[in-house]
Protein backbone atom coordinates (compact mmCIF):
# COMPACT_ATOMS: atom_id res chain seq x y z
CA UNK A 1 0.00 0.00 0.00
CA UNK A 2 2.69 2.22 0.63
CA UNK A 3 4.33 1.50 -2.73
CA UNK A 4 1.20 2.37 -4.06
CA UNK A 5 1.07 5.93 -2.02
CA UNK A 6 4.44 6.51 -2.98
CA UNK A 7 4.15 6.22 -6.85
CA UNK A 8 0.68 8.07 -6.78
CA UNK A 9 2.68 11.05 -5.17
CA UNK A 10 5.22 10.91 -7.56
CA UNK A 11 3.50 10.45 -10.75
CA UNK A 12 1.63 13.91 -9.03
CA UNK A 13 4.46 15.99 -8.27
CA UNK A 14 5.81 15.36 -12.05
CA UNK A 15 2.35 16.41 -13.24
CA UNK A 16 2.87 19.56 -11.11
CA UNK A 17 6.05 20.24 -12.24
CA UNK A 18 4.86 19.64 -15.91
CA UNK A 19 1.61 22.17 -15.60
CA UNK A 20 4.78 25.16 -13.88
CA UNK A 21 6.57 24.72 -17.53
CA UNK A 22 3.53 24.65 -19.70
CA UNK A 23 2.33 27.42 -17.85
CA UNK A 24 5.94 29.56 -18.62
CA UNK A 25 6.06 29.84 -14.69
CA UNK A 26 9.76 28.82 -14.84
CA UNK A 27 13.07 30.48 -15.84
CA UNK A 28 13.62 28.91 -18.21
CA UNK A 29 14.71 31.35 -21.79
CA UNK A 30 13.13 33.01 -24.39
CA UNK A 31 14.28 34.42 -27.76
CA UNK A 32 13.31 37.62 -29.53
CA UNK A 33 13.39 38.91 -32.98
CA UNK A 34 13.85 42.24 -33.84
CA UNK A 35 13.38 44.38 -36.51
CA UNK A 36 14.35 47.96 -37.18
CA UNK A 37 13.24 51.15 -39.53
CA UNK A 38 14.05 55.15 -39.41
CA UNK A 39 11.22 57.09 -39.62
CA UNK A 40 11.52 59.75 -42.48
CA UNK A 41 8.81 61.85 -40.76
CA UNK A 42 9.44 65.40 -39.11
CA UNK A 43 7.65 68.37 -37.93
CA UNK A 44 7.64 71.63 -40.24
CA UNK A 45 5.53 73.95 -38.70
CA UNK A 46 2.85 71.95 -37.19
CA UNK A 47 3.03 69.80 -40.22
CA UNK A 48 4.56 66.43 -40.93
CA UNK A 49 7.23 65.86 -44.24
CA UNK A 50 9.14 63.82 -45.59
CA UNK A 51 12.51 65.48 -45.92
CA UNK A 52 15.20 63.32 -44.79
CA UNK A 53 16.53 60.69 -46.16
CA UNK A 54 16.79 57.64 -43.88
CA UNK A 55 19.07 54.66 -43.56
CA UNK A 56 18.03 51.46 -43.26
CA UNK A 57 17.06 49.79 -40.07
CA UNK A 58 20.45 47.20 -40.38
CA UNK A 59 23.12 49.20 -40.86
CA UNK A 60 21.59 51.04 -36.79
CA UNK A 61 23.87 50.01 -33.79
CA UNK A 62 22.31 47.79 -31.40
CA UNK A 63 22.20 47.67 -27.75
CA UNK A 64 19.67 45.70 -25.62
CA UNK A 65 19.75 45.87 -21.55
CA UNK A 66 18.02 44.11 -18.82
CA UNK A 67 17.99 42.31 -15.92
CA UNK A 68 22.02 41.88 -15.16
CA UNK A 69 22.03 41.69 -18.66
CA UNK A 70 23.76 44.83 -21.08
CA UNK A 71 25.20 43.56 -24.66
CA UNK A 72 25.88 45.62 -27.92
CA UNK A 73 26.23 44.97 -31.28
CA UNK A 74 27.91 47.03 -34.34
CA UNK A 75 24.58 46.55 -36.41
CA UNK A 76 21.05 45.01 -36.37
CA UNK A 77 22.25 42.91 -39.19
CA UNK A 78 24.82 41.35 -36.75
CA UNK A 79 21.96 40.46 -34.37
CA UNK A 80 21.15 36.60 -34.76
CA UNK A 81 17.61 35.61 -33.32
CA UNK A 82 18.53 32.05 -33.50
CA UNK A 83 21.44 32.19 -30.92
CA UNK A 84 20.51 34.57 -28.43
CA UNK A 85 18.35 34.01 -25.54
CA UNK A 86 17.43 35.47 -22.60
CA UNK A 87 16.16 35.20 -18.77
CA UNK A 88 12.68 36.43 -18.61
CA UNK A 89 12.25 40.08 -17.56
CA UNK A 90 11.44 43.23 -19.07
CA UNK A 91 14.40 44.34 -21.55
CA UNK A 92 15.08 47.62 -23.89
CA UNK A 93 16.40 47.23 -27.44
CA UNK A 94 17.82 50.66 -28.19
CA UNK A 95 19.01 51.38 -31.95
CA UNK A 96 20.68 54.37 -33.06
CA UNK A 97 22.54 55.76 -36.49
CA UNK A 98 25.05 58.62 -36.93
CA UNK A 99 26.63 60.84 -34.68
CA UNK A 100 24.75 62.81 -32.53
CA UNK A 101 27.67 65.48 -31.24
CA UNK A 102 27.94 66.01 -35.00
CA UNK A 103 26.48 69.24 -36.70
CA UNK A 104 26.95 69.92 -40.45
CA UNK A 105 25.18 69.49 -44.00
CA UNK A 106 25.23 65.96 -43.85
CA UNK A 107 25.50 64.70 -40.30
CA UNK A 108 21.34 63.18 -39.73
CA UNK A 109 21.48 61.51 -36.58
CA UNK A 110 18.85 58.50 -35.66
CA UNK A 111 17.94 56.53 -32.41
CA UNK A 112 15.01 55.15 -31.44
CA UNK A 113 14.16 52.87 -27.92
CA UNK A 114 11.29 49.81 -27.65
CA UNK A 115 10.94 47.95 -24.29
CA UNK A 116 9.63 43.94 -24.51
CA UNK A 117 9.30 41.38 -22.16
CA UNK A 118 11.01 37.83 -22.53
CA UNK A 119 8.49 34.88 -21.90
CA UNK A 120 9.86 31.52 -20.84
CA UNK A 121 10.18 29.31 -24.38
CA UNK A 122 8.68 31.58 -25.86
CA UNK A 123 10.06 33.69 -28.98
CA UNK A 124 8.77 37.74 -29.20
CA UNK A 125 8.49 39.97 -32.33
CA UNK A 126 10.04 43.56 -31.25
CA UNK A 127 9.74 46.46 -34.02
CA UNK A 128 11.80 49.79 -32.76
CA UNK A 129 11.22 53.28 -35.02
CA UNK A 130 14.18 55.60 -35.28
CA UNK A 131 13.76 59.09 -35.48
CA UNK A 132 15.68 61.64 -36.54
CA UNK A 133 17.31 63.25 -33.45
CA UNK A 134 18.95 66.42 -34.40
CA UNK A 135 17.69 69.70 -35.48
CA UNK A 136 17.60 70.73 -39.33
CA UNK A 137 17.72 74.29 -40.29
CA UNK A 138 17.74 76.19 -43.56
CA UNK A 139 17.41 79.81 -44.80
CA UNK A 140 15.77 80.82 -48.70
CA UNK A 141 16.31 84.15 -49.89
CA UNK A 142 13.04 84.71 -52.39
CA UNK A 143 13.59 86.62 -55.75
CA UNK A 144 11.77 89.97 -54.34
CA UNK A 145 14.51 89.45 -52.26
CA UNK A 146 17.80 88.45 -54.36
CA UNK A 147 16.30 91.64 -56.72
CA UNK A 148 16.56 94.04 -54.11
CA UNK A 149 19.44 93.25 -52.60
CA UNK A 150 22.20 90.91 -53.44
CA UNK A 151 25.89 89.39 -52.15
CA UNK A 152 23.52 88.16 -49.35
CA UNK A 153 25.37 85.98 -46.55
CA UNK A 154 23.62 84.27 -44.16
CA UNK A 155 25.05 82.17 -40.79
CA UNK A 156 24.00 79.80 -38.83
CA UNK A 157 25.62 79.91 -35.68
CA UNK A 158 24.97 76.86 -32.89
CA UNK A 159 25.70 76.52 -29.29
CA UNK A 160 28.09 74.22 -29.89
CA UNK A 161 30.18 77.57 -31.28
CA UNK A 162 30.04 75.97 -35.29
CA UNK A 163 28.75 78.58 -38.08
CA UNK A 164 27.41 77.28 -41.03
CA UNK A 165 27.20 79.91 -43.97
CA UNK A 166 24.38 80.74 -46.39
CA UNK A 167 25.06 82.71 -49.69
CA UNK A 168 22.95 84.13 -52.24
CA UNK A 169 23.18 85.84 -55.51
CA UNK A 170 27.18 86.35 -55.69
CA UNK A 171 28.35 86.84 -59.37
CA UNK A 172 29.52 83.79 -60.61
CA UNK A 173 29.73 81.89 -57.61
CA UNK A 174 26.61 79.20 -56.36
CA UNK A 175 24.28 79.35 -53.91
CA UNK A 176 25.12 78.00 -50.59
CA UNK A 177 21.90 77.14 -50.05
CA UNK A 178 22.09 72.90 -48.52
CA UNK A 179 20.34 73.00 -45.05
CA UNK A 180 22.25 72.08 -41.65
CA UNK A 181 21.84 69.52 -39.37
CA UNK A 182 22.20 70.96 -35.69
CA UNK A 183 22.49 69.58 -31.97
CA UNK A 184 18.66 70.52 -30.51
CA UNK A 185 19.79 72.64 -28.02
CA UNK A 186 20.01 76.81 -29.92
CA UNK A 187 20.96 78.37 -32.61
CA UNK A 188 20.95 82.05 -34.03
CA UNK A 189 20.64 82.97 -37.58
CA UNK A 190 22.14 86.20 -38.75
CA UNK A 191 23.56 88.16 -42.22
CA UNK A 192 24.03 90.87 -44.14
CA UNK A 193 23.33 92.12 -47.59
CA UNK A 194 24.45 94.53 -50.17
CA UNK A 195 22.33 97.65 -51.42
CA UNK A 196 21.59 98.38 -55.16
CA UNK A 197 24.20 101.38 -54.07
CA UNK A 198 26.52 98.89 -52.81
CA UNK A 199 26.69 99.76 -49.28
CA UNK A 200 25.86 96.69 -46.76
CA UNK A 201 23.76 96.44 -44.35
CA UNK A 202 23.24 94.00 -41.26
CA UNK A 203 20.13 91.93 -40.66
CA UNK A 204 19.19 91.70 -36.75
CA UNK A 205 19.97 88.31 -35.60
CA UNK A 206 17.35 85.51 -35.01
CA UNK A 207 17.19 83.46 -32.57
CA UNK A 208 16.11 80.05 -31.60
CA UNK A 209 16.23 79.39 -27.67
CA UNK A 210 14.91 76.01 -27.95
CA UNK A 211 15.23 74.08 -30.96
CA UNK A 212 13.52 70.21 -31.20
CA UNK A 213 14.83 67.11 -33.12
CA UNK A 214 13.12 66.11 -35.55
CA UNK A 215 12.04 69.77 -36.50
CA UNK A 216 13.15 71.51 -39.63
CA UNK A 217 13.33 75.14 -39.29
CA UNK A 218 13.27 77.35 -42.49
CA UNK A 219 13.79 81.51 -42.25
CA UNK A 220 12.69 82.64 -45.31
CA UNK A 221 13.64 86.50 -46.36
CA UNK A 222 11.75 87.84 -48.26
CA UNK A 223 10.52 91.64 -49.72
CA UNK A 224 7.38 93.33 -50.68
CA UNK A 225 6.88 96.51 -52.88
CA UNK A 226 3.03 97.76 -51.99
CA UNK A 227 3.67 101.25 -51.49
CA UNK A 228 6.25 100.84 -49.56
CA UNK A 229 9.64 98.26 -49.46
CA UNK A 230 9.37 95.97 -46.89
CA UNK A 231 11.47 93.14 -45.19
CA UNK A 232 10.36 90.42 -43.70
CA UNK A 233 11.56 87.05 -42.07
CA UNK A 234 9.35 84.03 -41.82
CA UNK A 235 10.05 80.84 -39.74
CA UNK A 236 8.58 78.36 -41.74
CA UNK A 237 5.10 79.67 -42.79
CA UNK A 238 4.67 82.48 -39.37
CA UNK A 239 6.00 85.94 -39.93
CA UNK A 240 8.85 86.48 -37.30
CA UNK A 241 9.69 90.16 -37.85
CA UNK A 242 9.00 92.83 -40.76
CA UNK A 243 10.63 96.57 -41.03
CA UNK A 244 9.76 99.13 -43.54
CA UNK A 245 12.84 100.04 -45.46
CA UNK A 246 13.71 103.36 -47.09
CA UNK A 247 13.04 103.01 -50.70
CA UNK A 248 16.07 104.82 -51.61
CA UNK A 249 17.87 102.36 -49.41
CA UNK A 250 20.00 105.43 -48.07
CA UNK A 251 22.42 105.01 -45.48
CA UNK A 252 20.60 107.65 -43.26
CA UNK A 253 17.35 106.26 -43.37
CA UNK A 254 18.07 102.69 -41.94
CA UNK A 255 15.80 101.51 -39.40
CA UNK A 256 16.71 99.71 -36.23
CA UNK A 257 15.95 96.14 -38.21
CA UNK A 258 19.33 97.10 -39.79
CA UNK A 259 22.23 98.25 -38.29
Amino acid sequence: MKTYLILILALASALLAGCDKESGADDAPGQVRLSCRASERIEIAGRHGLQTAAPSGEEFSLRITGPDYDRSWASVADFDPENEWFSPGSYTASVAWGDPQAEGTDKPCFAGAQEFTIIPRRTVDVAVTALLANTKVRIVCTENFLGYFHDAAFRVTTAAGNEFPFRFGFDGESDTTEPVYVRPVSFTVSGSALKQTGAEVTFSEQSCPEAKPQTLYTYRFDVSQAGQTVVSIYLDDTLSETREVDEELNDNAKPDFIR
